[in-house]
């Protein structure tokens, strides 16, 4: 299940970022021309956003600072507080820098235990419709949208039967 020409059957176009050769499986930056210095700075996100995994598999807008201990660049905390209603969103974005590393919750990698709860998380908050997370705001849509692309890149990238249903549903 590698290769563009699978981009088409999950309907994300022709050169979305999972579906190629490279770490776990799929291109990196190094194979793209990142070098050694982009691939360390990725790898370091990742384990920044690893760090900051809730229990349930999220990620926290609203309660985020209780993952950073103080403990930034400037000594000061984020700029104020986010809003629970956007963890969707902010969980699918969280997944597609792991999955568009190359990673899966298929990966020998302490990073596919991170991805793998990602993903229940999301198929957790799935309502019977295909929605992700909750229509109480007008701005419900982009959290879906971009929980549903994290959905589909999974399935694209895995082929996995977990995902199929989740992410045919939430198109």
């Amino acid at each position: 299940f590698e290769g563009p020409a699978n981009n088409g059957l999950i309907g994300i176009g022709g050169s979305a970022g999972g579906a190629f050769k490279g770490r776990g499986g799929h291109r990196n930056l190094r194979a793209g021309g990142g070098g050694k210095k982009a691939d360390d700075a990725v790898e370091d996100a990742l384990k920044w956003l690893m760090a900051h995994q809730s229990a349930d598999g999220g990620w926290e807008c609203e309660g985020f600072r209780k993952w950073c201990d103080g403990k930034t660049i400037s000594g000061e905390g984020p700029d104020g507080a986010g809003k629970a209603q956007y963890d969707v969103g902010v969980t699918g974005m969280a997944l597609l820098a792991f999955l568009g590393a190359g990673y899966t919750n298929r990966s020998d990698h302490a990073f596919g235990k991170v991805v793998a709860n990602g993903l229940k998380y999301l198929r957790n908050v799935q309502d019977a419709e295909g929605c992700f997370g909750s229509r109480s705001s007008g701005h419900f849509v982009y959290n879906h949208a971009i929980a549903a692309l994290a959905m589909v890149e999974a399935y694209g990238m895995t082929g996995s039967t977990n995902f199929k249903n989740p992410a045919q549903k939430a198109l």
